[in-house]
């Protein structure tokens, strides 16, 4: 947030600085916190689905099934599965979250700098700024579909997709108790998530560079 504070203060007025300072201050400060916030969920994430992997390479093997089977439960200590769980939901409500809190700080930044700018507008105005240089522009529809469903309708579950084992292991977040998964509606992957993750980050670039610009524009 520091490079847009300099750039506020090189063109805008002091005394027009001051009257929205509070506010634009505030959610800086907001946003700067959730950033904060969100390698430390990575980092626990990352911790927690190696030790799984790590658990999943010592099971007994006949317990696989696949194909029209259904999969065999996986014992592991709940500390971890539900800290797991917990991590993953609280992710994708942060990233959502600080997304909205970006969305208010560019309408601020509008507002101090007299842009006609109208509620409705900014919601386009955001998303085209924050899926520009974007290669997978899916990610923020995928991510809103995603909170939607975990904040208001339902809660999250984890289960290990093994069919690519002898490369990797895929975490399968599920959005109810699937004995198939032929329906991709039902869940995702941690690869899904990490591509959400990734255009998170390329966005809060994306952003930064759209105010610095605008501010020396004016």
């Amino acid at each position: 947030m520091l490079p847009i504070w300099t750039s506020i203060h090189k063109t805008i007025p002091e005394n027009k600085i001051q009257k929205s300072q509070k506010d634009l201050s505030n959610l800086a400060l907001y946003i700067s916190t959730k950033l904060n916030m969100m390698p430390r969920i990575f980092k626990r994430i990352n911790k927690q689905c190696n030790e799984l992997w790590d658990i999943t390479k010592e099971r007994e093997k006949e317990d696989d099934y696949w194909n029209e089977h259904q999969g065999r439960a996986l014992l592991i200590d709940d500390e971890l599965k539900y800290n797991l769980i917990i991590d993953l939901d609280s992710l994708i409500f942060e990233i959502k979250s600080c997304l909205e809190l970006m969305r208010q700080f560019l309408m601020g930044i509008y507002k101090l700098t007299n842009s006609k700018v109208s509620h409705k507008q900014i919601n386009n105005e955001f998303k085209n700024i924050i899926l520009q240089d974007n290669m997978n522009a899916t990610w923020y529809d995928d991510l809103e579909k995603h909170r939607i469903f975990f904040i208001h309708k339902g809660a999250p579950y984890i289960a290990i997709d093994l069919t690519k084992e002898d490369e990797y292991y895929n975490l399968i977040i599920m959005k109810e108790n699937l004995k198939k998964f032929d329906n991709k509606k039902k869940y995702l992957l941690l690869s899904d998530l990490n591509i959400i993750v990734n255009g998170f980050l390329k966005a809060r670039g994306a952003l930064r560079e759209h105010i610095i610009k605008h501010l020396e524009n004016i």
